[in-house]
């Protein structure tokens, strides 16, 4: 084998001028790549629609992700308090698709709602409890 570094192994380094230490260009890159890409998908989408950047889409936006953020945070503080508990995503699942069939169904009864959230909790409660 050769002692010559391919491309791919190759990385591009920056010294940092107060501490002195090699920062990995590839290393932010891949950091910032989520943020980069909402960035440029944004600026498309802009350009691309005139309805992209009205005040009423970014409130429907707003509107549609804070339920996902909600359960983000709530999770977040799950796993940061070392009860790491990965079953909300199942129990977030369970109980929308239930709220979509009564939907369809037309049941919009308070009592049904109550009584299906008691018996969920408990089943979820029995599972985390003996599993």
């Amino acid at each position: 084998m050769s002692d010559k570094p391919t491309i791919l192994k190759e990385r591009v380094k920056i010294k940092n001028q107060k501490q002195n230490v090699p920062i990995d260009v590839r290393d932010i890159i891949f950091q910032s790549g989520p943020l980069i890409a909402l960035l440029l998908l944004g600026g498309y989408l802009s350009c691309a629609t005139p309805h992209f950047l009205t005040v009423s889409n970014l409130i429907n936006v707003a509107r549609q992700s804070s339920i996902t953020a909600i359960l983000a945070v709530g999770q977040t503080m799950v796993i940061l308090s070392a009860g790491i508990d990965i079953s909300v995503g199942a129990i977030v699942a369970l109980a929308g698709s239930t709220a979509a069939v009564l939907m369809v169904l037309r049941v919009y009864l308070w009592p049904t709602e109550f009584l299906w959230g008691c018996y969920s909790s408990a089943l979820h409660g029995y599972v985390g409890w003996f599993y």
